[in-house]
């Protein structure tokens, strides 16, 4: 009998103990969730890519999302799962959370690019600029996912007003891969939008964007810095 009692007692000494250090890590997680879900992120430091949508499976939304994997010592692990390609974010852009997912020990913030990239698609001929963006999942261990997430990011409130040409590096607010040499007015227009400034010099024109400046001669792009 006094073996039964102290079986009893020690069982509900030890559920005092764990009970509380398990409804603990209950209430961080729905924290964690609080503190992410619908909020954006600017980014600190160049190294997270999204993934770019294209055809089967990674036409389907999120399938083309890069998976952005940060360590502890600060490294990052970009995978692309379906081979759908991915495309480098930089610092100053900014990323929408849309959705949190929490594991035994690790967060995943699904997140999308509030910026559009100006994107090649097609081939020789066919080849067009198409503004995209990009979808990616940033994953970290739990417990020290509030370091990492301020390590590279600045966290703003959902209701804080995000606007695109601001964190752009063209007027259009669009972050562009390159801009190649014979371009015409209106292909560098469609990839990057209308100048803030526009230096007719003759047979020299100066496009002025954000941080960039696009030369033409003769109508045709000539130089770019």
């Amino acid at each position: 009998m006094k073996k039964t009692i102290l079986i009893f007692g020690m069982a509900a000494f030890v559920g005092l103990i764990v009970h509380p250090v398990e409804a603990q890590s209950r209430t961080e997680k729905e924290a964690a969730v609080l503190k992410y879900k619908g909020k954006f992120l600017i980014v600190k430091n160049d190294g997270i890519s999204v993934g770019l949508a294209g055809e089967g499976m990674c036409s389907l939304g999120d399938s083309s999302g890069a998976i952005n994997v940060l360590s502890a010592a600060g490294g990052i692990e970009v995978r692309d799962r379906f081979h759908c390609g991915t495309e480098p974010i930089h610092k100053g852009e900014c990323l929408k959370i849309r959705s949190v997912r929490l594991g035994k020990d690790y967060l995943d913030l699904a997140v999308q690019s509030i910026t559009p990239h100006s994107i090649t698609r097609g081939i020789g001929a066919f080849a067009h600029p198409s503004m995209e963006q990009g979808r990616a999942y940033i994953v970290m261990d739990f417990d020290t996912s509030d370091a990492l997430v301020a390590q590279r990011f600045t966290l703003l409130d959902g209701t804080d007003s995000v606007d695109g040409a601001q964190l752009g590096n063209t007027a259009a607010g669009v972050f562009v891969n390159q801009v190649k040499a014979g371009m015409s007015f209106a292909e560098v227009e469609s990839a990057l939008g209308v100048p803030q400034t526009r230096i007719d010099l003759g047979e020299k024109v100066l496009y002025k964007y954000k941080d960039m400046t696009v030369e033409f001669h003769d109508g045709k792009v000539a130089d770019v810095r």
